[in-house]
């Protein structure tokens, strides 16, 4: 990997609406959302992170541990509301974003103080979408008013960007459905990433080799009660990491169909490993996905995969070479779990070949390359 620029340079990054470093630390993810910006700031003589806290001190705090020492926090030191910060940022922080050479917008929820930026200063641009934000609202059959105010965001974002990086094929071609052909050319597809070093199969225990385990926020996007009903009757049990709130409706909706579920709200991501791995089959019975980590991170360690056939899924999974792909419903549900259930050669040669598919496609490596190309390319 090439390790900087040969010029001083600048970057700002915009985190996602609202979040800060304290906040990724407190849900278990700072390990895992820190490490692409620590591999930027080698590009960088200067990174700039543009945060949602209130007290810098937490944020120092947060990120006391990680191997960075050119990276500057811009906090929200008047405790704005998030809209009025996001629309302020720029001129509260007036002068780093002047001086920079490139802005980096990290998902559409936080892009307002970015685009507003872009406008000002004229300075290079990409936004990154880890989910195409508006194509889920249209799935989530979310209100008129909301779904408009979205796509002006995106239409604004969009054409003002210099590149456009989402994680899918499907959200490329969202993007250019819905929107103008000026901005077809800025996009590129680079999928998520894992971090091999660290997701990697383990040693599993035996007496767990029928116990599902499943990864993903208690919302109905995906989908847990219909697995809860595609479990039940097999006497099997079933794992969910996730917090949400559908929890105690869940918990209720298991009982009543005696399946036995456990809820673990929260999991620090460098400890997600060897819980993952000490099941054998992951279920993902998402009914939408763009290029979810939960599911990347359960082939890293492999497991062998049974996945809705929904676009997001469909990328990443390929039917019975490194996963199984099924209807989002009950019984398209049981018919994998079955299928894996009476087959041990094939739940081995899946996990396997997960295994195989995530180290060549999903590194970390991998991922950090191509953006060092595409920020080469602007400056």
């Amino acid at each position: 990997m090439r390790k900087s620029f040969t010029v001083s340079s600048t970057l700002v990054i915009f985190l996602p609406g609202g979040m800060s470093f304290a906040r990724y630390r407190s849900n278990g993810l700072l390990s895992r959302e820190i490490k692409p910006f620590v591999a930027f700031s080698r590009f960088f003589s200067r990174v700039y992170v543009v945060s949602y806290a209130s007290h810098l001190y937490l944020e120092r705090e947060a990120i006391q541990s990680f191997p960075v020492t050119n990276l500057t926090i811009l906090c929200n030191f008047f405790r704005l509301p998030y809209r009025l910060y996001s629309l302020l940022a720029p001129f509260i922080f007036f002068r780093h974003f002047f001086h920079a050479d490139l802005y980096y917008i990290d998902q559409m929820d936080g892009a307002l103080p970015g685009i507003i930026a872009k406008v000002i200063f004229r300075k290079r641009t990409v936004i990154r979408c880890g989910y195409e934000l508006l194509s889920f609202l249209e799935l989530q059959n979310a209100t008129r008013l909301k779904r408009l105010v979205v796509e002006k965001i995106e239409m604004a974002a969009y054409h003002s960007a210099d590149r456009i990086i989402v994680s899918s094929h499907t959200a490329k071609n969202f993007i250019m459905q819905k929107f103008s052909p000026k901005v077809h050319s800025k996009i590129e597809v680079i999928p998520n990433w894992i971090d091999t070093t660290l997701f990697y199969p383990r040693k599993r225990p035996k007496k767990n080799i029928n116990h599902f385990i499943s990864v993903g926020r208690l919302a109905n996007q995906k989908n847990y009660f219909t697995l809860i009903d595609a479990i039940a009757s097999t006497g099997e049990k079933l794992t969910i990491i996730g917090s949400g709130f559908l929890r105690d409706a869940l918990e209720q909706y298991a009982a009543k169909l005696s399946v036995d579920v456990s809820i673990i709200a929260k999991i620090a991501n460098d400890e997600l490993p060897s819980v993952l791995c000490g099941h054998h089959i992951f279920i993902f019975p998402s009914l939408y996905e763009g290029c979810p980590k939960a599911l990347l991170e359960a082939m890293a360690c492999g497991l062998a995969v049974i996945a809705s056939d929904c676009p997001g899924n469909r990328e990443i999974v390929h039917h019975e070479k490194n996963g199984i792909l099924v209807a989002s419903t009950k019984e398209g549900l049981r018919e994998g779990i079955k299928k894996l259930l009476t087959n041990g050669s094939l739940l081995s040669r899946l996990g396997q070949q997960a295994v195989c598919d995530i180290r060549v496609r999903y590194t970390l490596e991998s991922y950090i390359e191509k953006h060092h190309i595409i920020f080469q390319a602007l400056l």
